[in-house]
Order: structure tokens, then C-alpha cells, then sequence
């Protein structure tokens, strides 16, 4: 499912773009953490000494409004960078980190990973792609939640979780992490009940199936179809 384009670089493992060398580094300047599942990695405001690679689990980078609501901002998975502005932009946190998961994660001070990224034009045009692909993403998530009906951005947030952890089986794809209606109508600021309606409608029509808190798409087409088209339920 994945495609090394704008998307790509949203998500990407930076795993992936270390030499050896360089990754007998990382390990070498960071520090192994554990988070339990739930837990407050990082809130708004805080210090931005370290910057952290995923390592194993599932991240949240989420929002609190005034009375406690939450806005699930993105997903991180391993290989993915928490806390990239600082490396070389804005000092302090502007939202939460939770695990959504039991996570391991590197610690690794800004100072140490600005360096080496500073060392290898590769990494820094990594780091630029990334940084961009999220801006992207940003924007993106602006226009939909201003333009677009509930249906529509459910039907758009699955399409993007096919893409990102989407794995072949039995035929069809399932996306390939654990999230409650709970979790994805906060990714698209509306309710539970609504999620769970939409979801109930698309499972009738055959084009999904709900097991165990995964997903799985018959045919993603239909789902692109269905968004393109504007048909009803």
C-alpha cells in the first residue's frame, strides 16, 4: 500500500534512511523508554529536549479543547518521529503524546539528532520531506473538516489508514491497527454515534467488515467511488 510520495514521507521510517553506521550511532546517543499504553508521553508547552523515534506500539498526537474533548491530530507507528520542529524550530511542545499502545521508544536530545541530521544531506532532505508532508496533512485536514460532511471524512480518514497500515488478507485489506469508534471520531471531530452509524451503513453495503476493532475494506475503490460520487447511504 504505501508509495513514496507526499504521503510516504508523512509516516516514513527513519530507520530506513540510516546507514549501519549511522544507526549504531542513534542507538548509541539515545536512550531505550517505555511508555505504558495510555500514558502522557509530552503536553502542550513543555520544553522540547529530546525528540523520540517509535521504536514498537502505536502514538497519538492529540488536542484537548476547554472542557476535555479530544482531537486526534495523527497516528504515529514505528520508525516515526515525535517531536520534529524543535530539531530546527519551535522550543516547546504544541500538543499532547499519548501511547496508544504498550510503546518503546529512542530519546534522543534535539542537540545530539540536529547534528546528525546536519552531517548527511540525505537526512536533512529526509527531514525537510517529512516536515512538509505533514504541513500537507495540516491543510488538509483544515479543508475537510470546513468542506466536508461526517460521512465524507470518515470515508476519507479510512481511505488514508488503508494507506498507511494497510495489509493484504483473505482478499481484502485490513487496517492493521487496533482503533475504537471512540478513537476515530475524535481523527474527525464528531461523535461516537455518528461513526459508529456510518460504519454500520458501509458494513451493510458489504464494502466493510469490523473484527476485533480492525477494519477491513472489500474493495478501497468502492469506498474512492462512493467519496468522488457524493452518493447517499
Amino acid at each position: 500500500m504505501r508509495k513514496k510520495d507526499e504521503w510516504y514521507y508523512e509516516h516514513a521510517n527513519f530507520f530506513e534512511v540510516l546507514n549501519h553506521e549511522q544507526q549504531h550511532r542513534l542507538v548509541g546517543l539515545s536512550k531505550a523508554v517505555h511508555f505504558k499504553k495510555g500514558q502522557l508521553m509530552c503536553g502542550i508547552g513543555d520544553l522540547c529536549e529530546h525528540t523520540y523515534i517509535v521504536r514498537r506500539g502505536i502514538i497519538k498526537v492529540f488536542l484537548l479543547s476547554p472542557d476535555g474533548k479530544e482531537t486526534i491530530l495523527a497516528i504515529r507507528q514505528p520508525g516515526n518521529i515525535i517531536s520534529v520542529t524543535p530539531i530546527f524550530g519551535w522550543p516547546r511542545r504544541v500538543s499532547y503524546v499519548a501511547a496508544l499502545s504498550e510503546v518503546d521508544v529512542l530519546k534522543i536530545r534535539v542537540e545530539d539528532i540536529r547534528n546528525m541530521i546536519l552531517s548527511d544531506i540525505r537526512l536533512a532532505e529526509f527531514i525537510i520531506k517529512m516536515l512538509c508532508a505533514r504541513l500537507h496533512h495540516s491543510r488538509r485536514l483544515i479543508h475537510d473538516l470546513s468542506t466536508k460532511d461526517v460521512r465524507d471524512r470518515l470515508i476519507s480518514l479510512l481511505l488514508d489508514l488503508l494507506k498507511e497500515c494497510g495489509v493484504e488478507k483473505d482478499g481484502d485489506i485490513v487496517i492493521n491497527i487496533e482503533l475504537t469508534h471512540e478513537q476515530l471520531s475524535q481523527m474527525i471531530a464528531t461523535s461516537r454515534q455518528s461513526v459508529t452509524t456510518i460504519l454500520n451503513d458501509l458494513e451493510s453495503q458489504g464494502m466493510i467488515q469490523s473484527i476485533q476493532k480492525r477494519i477491513s475494506v472489500r474493495e478501497p475503490d468502492s469506498l474512492v467511488r462512493l467519496l468522488e460520487g457524493g452518493d447517499s447511504l
